[in-house]
């Protein structure tokens, strides 16, 4: 294979815990070019059956731990654990690389969600993006969101957190679509309804098309919590809830709440504060 072109190399000695494993050097190539050796034969990786060439990619761009976890800055290194060369091999290897990208990984985003940008921003080559180079347009939804917010220790910092948060979502160009949400809720994350409910508003640049988690501490079903799922497009009623104490030996130790919500009709602010009396067990 000629040094100018991408290469692939499948790792052949598996079994039933090891996967198939592709491994491609950084570079643009044509995709007929790259080639696998097994047991010291060559072939080309585009002979493989579609459905077979699809999956070798869904590994090679599953993170450790199925998780791309964003810094706090955009401007902070972080590397995950992929092979990024897939996508500069071919226009259609690129955009099945793009696609299992974003299906196969829950993207973490937390402190100050000030790297919200760079996934909700359009991404790729232009032919790509617009559906030019002969394959469909790119589609930007992701399989798994989750927002970390707050902070377990210091009060000021994690309302802070929260506002610049709200802000970076506020300040989205575009909408960031999702099928599933998990929000985390620090110990300190909202000193006031009022905060929850201005953070709540700012999550209307989100597009949830099937399930949000919410998990914290059981205070803020105090405050107006029925806005967050709300504004999400969720009922406002959960439909599973758990309550965990912090300590399991102290009776009626404070504790962290979990809810789920799933799509439906919006409801009034009053069914929120109904919902907060279903999850004491």
């Amino acid at each position: 294979m000629a040094g100018n072109h991408s290469k692939a190399v499948v790792d052949t000695h598996i079994n039933e815990s090891t996967p198939i494993a592709v491994v491609v050097s950084q570079g643009i190539g044509d995709a007929n070019k790259a080639d696998f050796n097994i047991n010291g034969t060559f072939f080309f990786f585009t002979n493989l059956p579609i459905e077979l060439q699809n999956k070798i990619i869904g590994y090679a761009v599953t993170a450790t731990d199925q998780e791309i976890v964003f810094p706090c800055l955009t401007n902070a290194e972080y590397t995950p654990n992929v092979t990024s060369g897939l996508l500069l091999v071919s226009h259609r290897i690129y955009h099945e690389a793009h696609y299992q990208l974003r299906k196969q990984n829950t993207f973490i985003f937390g402190n100050f969600g000030s790297d919200l940008k760079t996934i909700a921003s359009s991404i790729g080559p232009f032919k790509c993006r617009s559906g030019a180079c002969g394959y469909d347009p790119l589609c930007s939804s992701l399989a798994k969101v989750k927002f970390n917010l707050g902070d377990e220790d210091l009060p000021d910092h994690g309302d802070d957190k929260a506002y610049a948060f709200g802000c970076a979502l506020r300040n989205l160009r575009s909408e960031i679509t999702t099928s599933s949400l998990h929000i985390q809720l620090g110990y300190h994350t909202f000193s006031t309804s009022a905060q929850l409910s201005s953070f709540a508003s700012a999550l209307k640049k989100i597009k949830v098309q099937d399930k949000v988690t919410i998990i914290g501490d059981e205070r803020y079903l105090e405050m107006s919590f029925g806005d967050i799922p709300s504004s999400l497009g969720m009922n406002v009623m959960p439909v599973y809830s758990r309550f965990e104490p912090y300590d399991q030996n102290i009776p009626y130790s404070p504790g962290r709440f979990h809810h789920r919500y799933e799509l439906g009709k919006r409801e009034s602010k009053d069914a929120g504060r109904q919902h907060k009396c279903l999850i004491v067990t």
